[in-house]
């Protein structure tokens, strides 16, 4: 069960540091939760005991995504000035 549970974490840290990357804020949320699910899912298997360092490693990495400040973007079809129409 823990191996499951390891490769599933080693797996979203990954696609974290991908999506960090090249990804929009709301798919850097979506692999931040998975990251969480995994790591709430390895301290009820206890894994924190057996491997601290390993665990703080993991829990740094969310905590860091956390703190970064994210850009919504802007629309692309917004004009760039204000217009305005006369009846």
């Amino acid at each position: 069960m823990t191996l499951v549970a390891l490769a599933k974490l080693q797996h979203r840290c990954e696609r974290l540091t991908a999506v960090l990357a090249i990804g929009t804020s709301t798919e850097i949320a979506a692999a931040r939760e998975l990251l969480r699910q995994s790591l709430v899912e390895l301290y009820k298997l206890g894994y924190w005991r057996k491997e601290p360092d390993q665990f703080k490693n993991h829990m740094r990495l969310f905590r860091k995504v956390a703190d970064l400040p994210f850009n919504a973007q802007e629309p692309r079809t917004v004009p760039d000035r204000m217009v305005r129409y006369s009846p």
